[in-house]
């Protein structure tokens, strides 16, 4: 049973724009939904986590979901899908936030992961919730 307050769609978009994809298909992506800028704004020099943050803002979900799916398949194959990463994050919503913790760290080989064994310690127990760390298990499954 899905958490209602972690939407998958948005974090695997997030994932996906922001970290995941070359910044030239971002670019791409933002020329084909229409989005322009102003000349004084410099495509080449703008961040990726800036240009995907523009795309989510700017482009209903539904339809960003479609172009990234599509995109997904025909060209990032080995990243997996947004219905993939739904399977596995179905799973552990119902799970404890220590349970979750334990099975990111069992995954992962991400800088974060002396992040969250800091939370299992207690040490950061307030700057953590159940919804960062299924993002974690989420950033981690899209690259597997």
């Amino acid at each position: 049973m899905p958490n209602k307050n972690f939407d998958i769609e948005e974090a695997y978009l997030e994932i996906f724009l922001t970290k995941t994809i070359s910044k030239d298909d971002l670019v791409s992506l933002l020329t084909s939904e229409g989005i322009s800028f102003d000349k004084n704004f410099d495509l080449n020099t703008a961040k990726q986590f800036d240009l995907g943050t523009i795309l989510i803002n700017d482009v209903p979900k539904d339809r960003l979901i479609t172009v990234v799916t599509d995109l997904q398949k025909n060209k990032y194959p080995n990243i997996k899908s947004v219905e993939e990463i739904r399977l596995t994050i179905d799973s552990l919503v119902n799970l404890s936030e220590i349970e979750i913790a334990k099975y990111y760290l069992k995954i992962s080989n991400s800088p974060m992961k002396g992040f969250v064994e800091d939370f299992l310690a207690g040490k950061n127990k307030e700057s953590v919730n159940k919804n960062d760390l299924l993002f974690f298990v989420m950033e981690e499954l899209i690259k597997r």
